[in-house]
This record gives structure tokens, sequence and C-alpha cells, in this order.
């Protein structure tokens, strides 16, 4: 519920606000549909890696969450079975890699599963305080860009981390991707108020 409440907790504060709209994330469901993506995320992500290892996630191991190749070998041996599926578990890690690899789970489930995060919010609210008159302009003009700036930013230091032969087929994917399904999103709600579809051709 937590990682819900992220999204809003710019723009609900504390006290009324804040209960309003934390029954407004029950309600609509949001925080069980953001803990089931991110334990979905998880969970299928430990299987892969204790199925299979490509040398391109080696790689990325190695490159940006700075394990060694002894490590990742170390990592690949803490597999566990649950009604017959394998599993690796960080609990059968040494406690400095299983931190570290706890980490990057949690950097990749971000990516998958995105969420606001104290960077957006700092970059976003400059540092003001609550409260105050430059605090409260700030908050109220940046209220509803702090999960798309998530987004954005945790795409872009992906791609970056990919470099140029990498990181410029992603970025034109995942620019496509959401165009796409904003597009669909669109031609759904019009739809739905029986506007038929739209022309992707007019403004």
């Amino acid at each position: 519920r937590a990682s819900a409440l992220n999204r809003y907790s710019e723009v609900s504060g504390y006290g009324l606000t804040s209960a309003i709209a934390d029954w407004t994330i029950r309600l609509g469901g949001l925080n069980h549909i953001t803990e089931m993506g991110q334990v979905t995320f998880g969970t299928e992500f430990l299987s892969a890696l204790a199925k299979q290892v490509p040398k391109r996630t080696r790689k990325a191991m190695q490159e940006i969450y700075g394990f060694s190749r002894q490590e990742i070998d170390t990592i690949l041996n803490t597999k566990t079975t649950i009604n017959g599926v394998e599993y690796l578990d960080p609990r059968n890690m040494p406690a400095d890699i299983r931190t570290r690899f706890v980490g990057m789970l949690r950097e990749e489930t971000n990516y998958a599963v995105p969420e606001s995060f104290a960077k957006t919010r700092t970059l976003l609210t400059q540092g003001t305080k609550a409260n105050t008159v430059r605090g409260e302009i700030m908050r109220g003009s940046t209220q509803f860009t702090t999960f798309p700036v998530s987004v954005a930013l945790t795409q872009l230091n992906r791609a970056w981390n990919m470099g140029w032969k990498g990181g410029i087929p992603y970025t034109a994917g995942t620019v496509f991707g959401t165009t796409a399904m904003g597009y669909l999103a669109l031609n759904a709600k019009a739809a739905i108020e029986g506007q038929g579809a739209l022309d992707p051709t007019k403004p």
C-alpha cells in the first residue's frame, strides 16, 4: 500500500486529506494492483535467473550492479525448489551479497512496476518544505507529474546505461510502446462514450 501511496504523497498531505486519499486508493484497488505486480515480477525474476542467465544479464550484473563473476556464481548456487519450480533464494546468499542482490531486485522491480520515489519528489519540489508559500506552489504545480517523471527518469537511466548501441533502440521502443498504449486507452474511452474510433492523423 505504501508504494501506491507514494504516487499521491505530494498531493494528499496529512490528516483528513491523507485519509481521503488513502481510502480512495483502497477502494480503487490501486494498492493491490501495484503490490501484485511487484510480487509477480519478483517471483518471475527469481525463477528466470534460476533457469538460465544470458550473457547480457551477467554483463549487466557486473557493470551496473558491481557483482564479480565469483559473486554471480555464488548467487546462482542458491537455488531452491517450491512446488516443482526452481527459484533463487536470497536467504541462502552471504549477507553482503544478499543485500546488494535484493537492491538489484528492487531496482529491476521499479522498472517493471513503476512507482514514485524520493529522487523524483526532491527534483520536483526543489527541496522546499511543505506548508510554506514556495513549497505549496511547487507541490501544486507538479502534483500530477510525480509518477510520469519517475517513469521517464528510470527509463532514461536504463537507456543511458546501455550506451548508444542499445540505448537508442530501447528508447525508440519505449516511446512507440507508450504512444500506442496511450492511443488504445483514448480509443477505449471514446468507445465507452459512444464517439467511435479516433483518427490518429488528426490532432
